[in-house]
């Protein structure tokens, strides 16, 4: 099951003005019980005092060897806290992490110029990358197998309609 966490565990508003409703606030996420942390995007991520809790709880997480997600601007936070350093990553563009970082960013060799990129237990994604991102996080939680994870894309990504097998 997907488990939808915030920090206070308080419903919130996406910034297209969709009402989500939250199973649990960030205190109560354990690593035994979880498979993965996926960080979405928001206009919050620009604001590091914000972050902190969420980001030292995916660098533990990237330690213990969970998967951790970040698409869109949520790459701008793990790359702030220093998360991607010495590990291929990707974001909106370079450019969207020179402009918000400014000097501070020193990740260029290890940026990669695709939709999304996994390096190890850390997938990163452009906002207009979410089936790569998608596919990635399958790719490693095991979801799938090859042959299907792959019939699933394309159907997606190219509307190639799966052989009958894939439905059964």
């Amino acid at each position: 099951p997907v488990t939808i966490v915030t920090e206070t565990g308080r419903p919130v508003q996406s910034i297209g003005g969709l009402n989500v409703h939250v199973d649990h606030g960030l205190d109560s996420v354990k690593p035994e019980t979880t498979n993965a942390l996926i960080l979405i995007g928001s206009d919050t991520w620009s604001k590091p005092s914000k972050n902190q809790k969420v980001l030292d709880l995916a660098r533990d997480y990237l330690e213990r060897g969970i998967l951790v997600g970040g698409i869109c601007a949520a790459t701008l936070a793990l790359t702030r806290s220093g998360i991607t350093e010495g590990r291929k990553h990707t974001s909106n563009s370079v450019e969207f992490l020179k402009y918000y970082l400014k000097d501070s960013y020193r990740g260029e060799k290890d940026y990669v110029s695709k939709l999304a990129v996994r390096d190890g237990n850390l997938v990163t994604a452009s906002g207009v990358g979410a089936l790569e991102f998608t596919f990635e996080v399958l790719t490693f939680l095991g979801v799938y197998t090859e042959e299907k994870r792959n019939q699933w894309y394309a159907m997606y990504k190219h509307g190639t309609e799966p052989p009958a097998s894939y439905w059964g």
